[in-house]
Formats: C-alpha cells, structure tokens, sequence
C-alpha cells in the first residue's frame, strides 16, 4: 500500500478508517461524535433520490450538514437517473464535500425497487446513474457496491470498471454478495482484484471491528483505506490512533461520559423525546462487554426521559 496521501477530489483523508454509512446510526450526532474522535471522513445515512427531488421533508431531514462537520459524503440513493441527478444537485447545494451513491445495499425494500444491490444485476442502468451523477456536480462521486449479487461471477469488477470510466473518484467494495447479506465469511479477494484494475481509491467495507483487523485487511487486499461500520458503533475510539497498533479501550468512566455527549448531540440535533428514542440502540451497543450488560439490556427500552438516560448511564458498573 501507498505511503503517498489519500485524496478524493480536493479532500485528504488518510489511508486508515473512516466511518461508513449505516442507515439508522450515522446521523449527525454519531457523525459528529465520530468525528471528534479523528475520524477523518463520515457518511450519512442513504437517502433517497426520489424523495430528495420531490423535496421530501423527512428524507431531507436524513442530511442535516454542519460547516465545521469536517469531510463529509451524503449518501444518495436510487435508480433513475433524472432523480439521481437532481438530488445531487441538492446535496451539494446544502455542502456536502462528496456524494456517495448507494449500489450495495441488500434491504429487500430497497432492491425490490431496482435500487441498491439490484443495480448490480443491471449494469448499463447502474452507469446510467453513475454517469448522471458524475454530470449533475462538481464535486466528487464515489459508488458503494457489494461482490455482487449471487457467489458468481465478481460483479464488483465490472461495475467498478464502469464507475472509473464513468468519472467517479473512488469506490467501495463491501466483500459478499446480496445474498449473503451481513453474514458468511467476506471474500477478501474481490477487493484485491479491484485495486489492482483500477487507479482511483478502492476502499473496503465489512466486517471491521479492530485495529487488527484494519492491518490485515489493507496488508491482504492492498486497499486504499477501509470504513467501518458496526465496529464503530458505541466504539468511536476506533478511529483513534494509528490502525496498526493496539485498539485504545476507554476506561468505564471514560464510556460513560461519552454516551452523555452522544445523547447530548442527539437531543440538540432532534430534540429530548426524539433523542430518547434513537439513542436506545446505541446505548445497547455501548454495553457490550460491561458486566450486568444482560440486565442493564433489560432498562434500555423502558427510559423515557433526560433524567432516566442520566440515571441509567450513572449506574452503570455500580
């Protein structure tokens, strides 16, 4: 791997971790939590290009940007190219750096609508877009994909041929098909074989939860860099330090006084009652590992309000 720096576009982003998309979790508080912790390029959550031009309230809501929010992509996605094109106008309007257009996600409600992983199994629609995309702004576009949709053959390679020839600045290869979903043993190789046909930035999603997991995933496949996911969540302290050391693991305390700030960025962002609600998922995931977490699981539904998430978090470890 290059020692040389990473650029997508204009933007430097360093060839470790970045935080992936996820729908659900990267809003703006977990982005901007993130962020605070180094990381050096943040994704929203995939929002639909129908609904971002048809000026859809709740999905522009999906992308509220801020301008000290560091790097950031918004992640768009959809299948037909006047839409497409039409939202990344937006997005860039609103001052997102780079736009990412969703081609991996395995959701059956989205693929049942040709969007996501589907778009794998049509590849001259999937340039279609790319190439409206890529035409609509001037700022980077990058693509996310899968291996592809079943074992064979690699679609991957195909598609992230037609991304570089249609312009776009980087791609994601996530290493199992759309049948496999989340599950099964990634295929490595895939993101391998990209890097060495293409001459942007390959990037590898999947299956990331260590600093020793990172090192091994850039030593076998010679990505460029590589996103987490579910290993960052209620884990921020991943993106910190340098990926081929030893992972930073905060003290409780140190846990604890984070999980305030996170609810504290989601209640500003989305209000109390709001943030009550969304914070429950990540306060499970912030308990992983920490003794009585079976109990503690048990309380996580049940909080309803500011005081209780501050008495839940205090009694944690006591």
């Amino acid at each position: 791997m290059s020692n040389s720096p990473l650029r997508i576009g204009k933007y430097e982003i360093g060839r470790g971790l970045m935080l992936a998309p996820m729908a659900g979790y990267t809003d703006w508080a977990f982005r901007r939590l993130c962020r605070e912790f180094s990381c050096p390029l943040t994704y929203t959550e995939m929002a639909s290009a129908c609904a971002l031009s048809m000026n859809d309230r709740a999905t522009k809501n999906l992308l509220k940007r801020e301008t000290d929010d560091g790097v950031c992509a918004a992640q768009i996605f959809g299948n037909v190219p006047e839409y497409v094109a039409k939202a990344c106008k937006y997005v860039k309007s609103i001052g997102f750096d780079i736009i990412d257009i969703n081609m991996g996600c395995p959701a059956p409600k989205i693929v049942n609508n040709g969007s996501g992983s589907a778009l794998m199994l049509n590849l001259s629609l999937a340039e279609d877009v790319l190439k409206a995309a890529v035409d609509a702004v001037d700022i980077p576009i990058t693509v996310k994909m899968r291996r592809g949709w079943e074992a064979t053959p690699y679609a991957a390679l195909e598609l992230a041929d037609i991304a570089q020839r249609a312009g776009c600045a980087a791609v994601t290869v996530h290493p199992r098909t759309r049948e496999q979903f989340y599950y099964g043993e990634p295929d490595m190789h895939v993101v391998t074989e990209v890097k060495k046909q293409c001459s942007i930035p390959v990037f590898y999603s999947g299956n990331v939860f260590t600093h020793r997991d990172v090192s091994k995933i850039l030593d076998t496949t010679n990505a460029d860099g590589v996103m987490a996911a579910r290993g960052a969540t209620g884990n921020p302290w991943i993106f910190m330090g340098n990926v081929r050391e030893d992972d930073y693991i905060p003290a409780l305390e140190e846990k604890k006084e984070v999980m305030k700030k996170h609810y504290a960025l989601c209640a500003e962002d989305k209000g109390e009652a709001l943030a009550v609600k969304e914070m429950r998922k990540h306060f499970h995931c912030y308990i992983k590992g920490i003794e009585g977490a079976a109990t503690l699981r048990s309380k996580i539904n049940y909080i309803q309000d500011f005081a209780e998430v501050m008495k839940f978090i205090d009694e944690i470890g006591n």
